[in-house]
C-alpha cells in the first residue's frame, strides 16, 4: 500500500509517496511534515519496483561515470527504495529543494545561522572562517537553525532565511519549513577581540556573496548567478564584518545590543 507524506521545506511542498515499510523518512524529516497542502511543487515516488540503468548502461549511453539511481521528469522524480538509504534520500530532498529554489530566485548560502525573535542572523565565511564555533558559542542564548547549509530568499521585498533538509556539522534539533526575516549579515574572521564593522565596499561585496553561494551547474548560470549577488547588495544594507574571539561573554554583549534594535 502506498503511503504519502506532504513536505512543506523553504515555502515549497512536497509530496513523498512510498509503497515499502521498511522505509521511515519521518526520522529525518519530522519538522518539515505538514497535513496537506493545496497545491503540490514537486513530487518524489519511492517505487520498490523502480529499476535505474546499470553502469555499463549508463556509460555507454551518456559516457558517464556516475550510477544513475533516479529518473526525473518535468517536477517528478523516481526512485528506488533498493538502492536508497535515509542519506540517499536526505540528498535527493535537497536536490529537489535547491532546483525549485534557485528556479524561484533563491540562493543556498554555505553558512550558519541563530534566530532570535523570528529574525534570522546568518554568518558567513570560507571553511574555517568559524561558522559552527560561533553558532555553539551563541546557541546558550539564541536559537541555532543552521551551522553548515542556509536558503535565502527574496519575498515581498524581504529576504527570508529558511533552513535545508541536510544534516548538519552538529546536532540543531527538529528541523522545521518556517521562515525567518534576515536580520543581518556577517562575515566572519577570527581574532583576539570582537567587534564588527558595516561592510560597504560594493566590489568587495560581490566577491564575499557569491564565494558563499553553493553552485550547482546543471541549473545554475554563473552570469545570472553574478546579477543576483549585485541585487542582493542593491536591495539589503545590513551586511557586516565580525571579527572574534571565542569568548561566550563577548558575543552574548554584542548581540544583546544588536538583537535589541
Amino acid at each position: 500500500m502506498q503511503k504519502k507524506l506532504y513536505l512543506n521545506i523553504a515555502g515549497f511542498n512536497i509530496l513523498l509517496c512510498f509503497d515499502d515499510e521498511k522505509f521511515d523518512p519521518k526520522k529525518v524529516v519530522k519538522g518539515f511534515i505538514v497535513s496537506k497542502a493545496k497545491k503540490i511543487d514537486y513530487e518524489i515516488i519511492i517505487n520498490k519496483n523502480f529499476h535505474p540503468l546499470p553502469y555499463e548502461t549508463v556509460n555507454r549511453i551518456v559516457k558517464s561515470d556516475f550510477f544513475y539511481f533516479y529518473k526525473e521528469k518535468r517536477n517528478c522524480l523516481e526512485t528506488s527504495l533498493y538502492q536508497n538509504n535515509l542519506n540517499q534520500f536526505i540528498y535527493i530532498l535537497f536536490f529537489v529543494t535547491v532546483k525549485l529554489f534557485v528556479k524561484n530566485g533563491g540562493f543556498v548560502f554555505h553558512g550558519s545561522a541563530v534566530e532570535y525573535k523570528k529574525k534570522a542572523y546568518v554568518f558567513l565565511g570560507r571553511s574555517g572562517a568559524g561558522k559552527s564555533t560561533i553558532a555553539k558559542l551563541l546557541a546558550k542564548r539564541y536559537r541555532v537553525i543552521a551551522d553548515d547549509s542556509i536558503f535565502i530568499r527574496k519575498i515581498g521585498g524581504k529576504f527570508f532565511a529558511f533552513q535545508t533538509p541536510l544534516t548538519e556539522k552538529n546536532d540543531i534539533g527538529i528541523k522545521a519549513g518556517g521562515q525567518y526575516e534576515v536580520g543581518k549579515f556577517f562575515f566572519l574572521k577570527k581574532s583576539a577581540f570582537t567587534k564588527m564593522y558595516r561592510l560597504t565596499n560594493k566590489h568587495l561585496l560581490v566577491d564575499k556573496v557569491v564565494n558563499q553561494i553553493f553552485f550547482y551547474d546543471q541549473f545554475q548560470d554563473k552570469n545570472k548567478l553574478f546579477s543576483k549577488a549585485i541585487n542582493v547588495i542593491k536591495e539589503f544594507k545590513n551586511f557586516y564584518i565580525l571579527y572574534f574571539r571565542q569568548n561566550r561573554n563577548d558575543l552574548e554583549r554584542m548581540f544583546a545590543g544588536i538583537t535589541s534594535t
